[in-house]
């Protein structure tokens, strides 16, 4: 308890919950707030890819905050009670890293596409195709999907995106290692493996 009201931020540190609800009083009257997956951008009371909440605790008071979760993937999720500063520090990191990471790899994915559409060649078409899928893989998994497109479905389809960025890699180190020429076994390992 404090001698003035605070507010703190409530967060999770994964998007991919379906549902995720907090629940408090306020003197006598329950208070929920909804969120997750299911909630899209626009009616979220934070724009933001994470569940975020915002909760204020009157002066000289405390509360007991009751949160709601669901998702058909496993959850391993990390909540952090935090002062609006370091909310605000918190979200500045997490735009810089990914910003470095979707920079990177969309530097990369363009160096490739021009080379394979200047030399013709298909090693570099399979390694656009993957590095397509490696961001729109990162995309839905860190949840920056969800300013594009609110669908839960999509977001499940992540491992349909996995499933292809492993064949695209995979096709491209047969290509780049010959390994139907120089390494047999491990070629049918790789295509077993695609």
């Amino acid at each position: 308890s404090s001698e003035k009201a605070v507010e703190r931020f409530v967060r999770f540190d994964e998007v991919y919950m379906e549902n995720a609800d907090i629940y408090y009083r306020q003197g006598k009257q329950w208070y929920s707030q909804k969120n997750g997956l299911a909630v899209p951008i626009a009616e979220r009371n934070f724009v933001n890819r994470a569940p975020v909440f915002s909760v204020t605790v009157p002066a000289n008071e405390s509360k007991t905050i009751y949160l709601r979760f669901q998702s058909k993937y496993i959850l391993t999720l990390g909540l952090a009670v935090e002062s609006v500063n370091e909310f605000s520090k918190y979200e500045q990191w997490q735009i810089f890293i990914y910003s470095v990471v979707f920079g990177a790899a969309g530097a990369i994915l363009l160096y490739n596409l021009f080379l394979s559409l200047f030399l013709r060649e298909l090693t570099y078409i399979y390694y656009v195709m993957y590095g397509f899928c490696f961001l729109l893989f990162v995309s839905l998994y860190s949840g920056y999907f969800i300013y594009l497109s609110s669908s839960v479905g999509l977001f499940y389809d992540s491992a349909f995106f996995t499933a292809l960025m492993v064949t695209f890699i995979g096709a491209f180190t047969r290509k780049v290692l010959a390994t139907r020429q120089n390494m047999p076994r491990l070629d049918k390992a790789l295509v077993v493996f695609m």
